[in-house]
């Protein structure tokens, strides 16, 4: 609830108060197929609920479709981002502002502007 490094994009995501971001959450392969995730989930959901958030963002990455199904059975798709890594430089984002996605920054700094992480 505090924001959170998504290290493929090389950024920070800055939350709003009643904000949650879910990052790397998956399923081991042997217990696929049983509901696990789901039961996870719901359960993480609930304690963040609990905690005082009211959206829950999440990145999957589109490289993982398994990930993507199983994320929308209980998330709602709001935005869509593309990278792109040119001769190992920082990545260019496209399709991250203005479409409901949180805020993303290269750094988290506090108003004296000194690094929060």
């Amino acid at each position: 609830m505090l924001g959170a490094h998504v290290p493929e994009l090389e950024r920070e995501v800055v939350l709003k108060r009643h904000e949650a971001y879910l990052y790397d959450a998956f399923t081991p392969p042997s217990r696929r197929g049983h509901g696990a995730f789901g039961f996870v989930l719901d359960h993480l959901f609930e304690k963040l609920q609990s905690l005082g958030a009211r959206v829950v963002y999440s990145y999957v990455r589109s490289d993982e479709p398994r990930g993507q199904r199983a994320a929308c059975v209980r998330l709602r798709p709001i935005g869509t981002l593309t990278h792109v890594r040119l001769n190992g430089r920082a990545p260019l984002i496209f399709g991250g502002s203005g479409n409901g996605l949180p805020t993303l920054v290269r750094q988290l700094v506090d108003d004296a502007g000194r690094s929060l992480r």
